[in-house]
């Protein structure tokens, strides 16, 4: 009786299971890198740890951050979109992260922080919603 309601349900979530579903590149950046240089400076989990307890004390980082559009989400391994607001990290937090390579930078974009290979505007790995 309510099998046929159902399987239609299920049927109509179908093609949203199919667009949630991440790349394997998004789940796991390191397999993407191009070479041992962009799986060395991946964001770590001591990265990570003081990134967030940096932006978690320091509340909001600016008021700009709050009155962007919204826009597509960033991908690992696409091209930074040439229109997006690129601001770079505060210096007391980027003095606290390990240095990176000549060519590569860590930027706030949105409300994300993002490891980008400046020559090609490629984005290495993303740390997501961590700007507050």
């Amino acid at each position: 009786m309510f099998r046929r309601p159902i399987a239609v349900a299920l049927f109509a979530l179908l093609p949203l299971a199919a667009e949630a579903t991440p790349r394997l590149e998004q789940v796991y950046p390191a397999l993407a890198a191009a070479n041992a240089t962009e799986r060395a400076i991946l964001f770590t989990g001591y990265d990570r740890q003081a990134i967030d307890t940096f932006f978690r004390k320091r509340g909001s980082y600016g008021t700009e951050q709050k009155q962007l559009p919204r826009r597509e989400p960033l991908l690992v391994r696409d091209r930074l979109p040439e229109k997006v607001a690129v601001y770079p990290l505060p210096p007391t937090l980027d003095s606290q992260l390990p240095p990176l390579p000549r060519g590569y930078g860590r930027v706030i974009v949105g409300r994300d922080v993002v490891l980008l290979d400046r020559r090609s505007q490629t984005i290495l790995d993303i740390m997501r919603e961590v700007v507050r």
